[in-house]
């Protein structure tokens, strides 16, 4: 499934158990209005797979790849940018191998040069923010709850999106965001994990017209418990008769040792949902929408360990009044000419063998009302 991120933070480079990426090449990038294509690409080593994602989606960008030590690039083609309003893309690599590491690379596209006026305005400066991110233990172990929150401070007020990413996939079912009274905006989302290891959590904040945007990461190490029995030995002495020499009697008692047994886990279910924007304006649907529309729908699968199944190469299709609009690419565009009520359909049709036991079909359906 495709991946929604959108942040705007420097390149992340880390070297875990040998995984290391490098970008080649700036971290911001420009596009023209009448669009273009930009090209990305970083040093990999000691890697096995490489999964590009964007965020809007980019058609035909997101896709994963093998790859070990070299050289990995991608490139990105946009279309002509027909608003007033400048567009921004969050385009991420995500590196695997005995750990994860995530490259980031904004893409800001020029927007349509508006007719020539007299007039001329010089937009306000956008207030700065921060966000912190912060677990709620450290380390944390296999099997039991933590809770990780994002802090956005100098915040009052806003209507800016925030949500956080477990190694580049977001986070769902998290709580907020609220306000602290205090000049600062919270939200936190609770995970269990089912396995040790490394996870890289950002937390992202989109801004608004008043403040900027900003991210914040925490690296987390999750570890398996381990229990550790000490033998208590108990000392009973009998005080001394008068007849008779003193007489000590020593009783040791162990405890039994604790032995710890491994259960396998049922497989987890897996859920679908789906999400649809106003390709032009990137506006959520929330209603009818006029004829001549295009829609992006983007479908998100979810299991109910907490964890994405994507991960795994989850393949889909979308249907809609009997014709297929592509597959395995987590989105579809779908333009609507003719007045009427339509349910958009989307399924899974494979799992890839080397992935986690997810097997269970799962699928889900979304009605667009045209008027």
């Amino acid at each position: 499934m495709k991946r929604r991120i959108a942040v705007s933070i420097a390149t992340v480079a880390l070297c875990l158990s040998g995984l290391v990426v490098a970008q080649a090449g700036a971290v911001t990038k420009t596009v023209s209005a009448s669009g273009g294509s930009v090209t990305l690409s970083a040093s990999v080593r000691n890697a096995t797979t490489c999964h590009w994602s964007s965020s809007p989606s980019i058609p035909s960008f997101t896709t994963t790849v093998k790859c070990k030590t070299g050289t990995v690039a991608r490139s990105a083609r946009f279309t002509a940018n027909t608003t007033t309003k400048a567009k921004s893309y969050a385009l991420t690599l995500t590196v695997r191998g005995k750990s994860t590491t995530v490259d980031h690379w904004m893409v800001t596209q020029a927007r349509k040069t508006p007719p020539t006026t007299t007039t001329t305005t010089t937009p306000a400066r956008l207030l700065p923010t921060a966000v912190t991110v912060t677990s709620s233990e450290s380390p944390v172990t296999v099997g039991a709850p933590v809770t990780f929150t994002m802090a956005v401070s100098s915040v009052t007020n806003t209507t800016g999106v925030v949500y956080m990413t477990d190694d580049g996939v977001k986070i769902p079912g998290c709580t907020g965001p609220s306000a602290t009274g205090q000049g600062s905006l919270v939200y936190s989302c609770t995970l269990t994990y089912n396995g040790a290891g490394s996870h890289l959590i950002v937390g992202v904040f989109l801004g608004d017209k008043i403040y900027d945007q900003s991210a914040g990461q925490l690296t987390v190490s999750v570890q398996t418990s381990t229990t550790t029995t000490v033998p208590v030995v108990t000392i009973t002495t009998t005080p001394p008769v008068t007849t008779t020499p003193p007489v000590v009697t020593t009783t040791t008692t162990t405890q039994p040792v604790v032995t710890t047994t491994t259960t396998t886990l049922p497989r987890p279910t897996v859920s679908m949902s789906i999400t649809a924007v106003n390709w032009d304006t990137q506006a959520p649907i929330t209603g009818p929408v006029p004829v001549g529309t295009s829609i992006e729908f983007t479908a998100t699968a979810l299991s109910s360990d907490g964890t994405d199944p994507s991960q795994g190469g989850v393949g889909d299709r979308w249907t809609m009044g009997g014709m297929t609009y592509g597959s395995n690419q987590g989105w579809a565009t779908i333009g609507f000419s003719t007045a009427g009520t339509y349910d958009v359909h989307v399924a899974i049709v494979g799992w890839n063998p080397a992935s986690p036991d997810y097997n269970i079909p799962a699928s889900a359906d979304y009605t667009v009302v045209v008027q």
